[in-house]
């Protein structure tokens, strides 16, 4: 254990080294991921941001996007596949000009387009056909 007399920048990195060790041993057979986020100080106290999440798991955000692409392009009779290299992988509701999101798979880059060169796109058969 090392002793502290004050908190400044070498302090805390050793402070932080020391307390994620501690939450790696804990986190291990829990199944979580134990992270030491910011740390603001002074020269007598700190404040520690731990951020704690279960494997696996989506971010709130992400989540929430996801929730909301699958029911806008349900509404919209869009395809969530792979279509001519691109597929959709949001939907922003807040953004009304151009709302869908969408990666060409090829190169990785995300776009963003119009609900109408969305059905475009990724109109699937059976609404092609209506």
């Amino acid at each position: 254990m090392t002793k502290f007399a004050s908190f400044d920048k070498a302090t805390c990195r050793t402070l932080r080294n020391e307390l994620q060790a501690v939450l790696d041993k804990y986190a291990g057979p829990t199944g979580m991921t134990i992270s030491v986020g910011n740390m603001r100080f002074t020269a007598g106290s700190v404040t520690i941001k731990v951020e704690a999440t279960i494997q696996g798991a989506k971010p709130t955000k992400q989540a929430l996007q996801e929730e909301s692409l699958k029911f806008h392009a349900g509404l919209d009779k869009l395809s969530l596949d792979v279509v001519n290299g691109k597929q959709l992988v949001g939907y922003n509701s807040r953004s009304y000009k151009y709302p869908y999101i969408y990666v060409e798979v090829a190169t990785g880059k995300r776009y963003k387009t119009t609900s109408s060169n969305a059905r475009v796109y990724f109109a699937t058969p059976r609404s092609l056909a209506a």
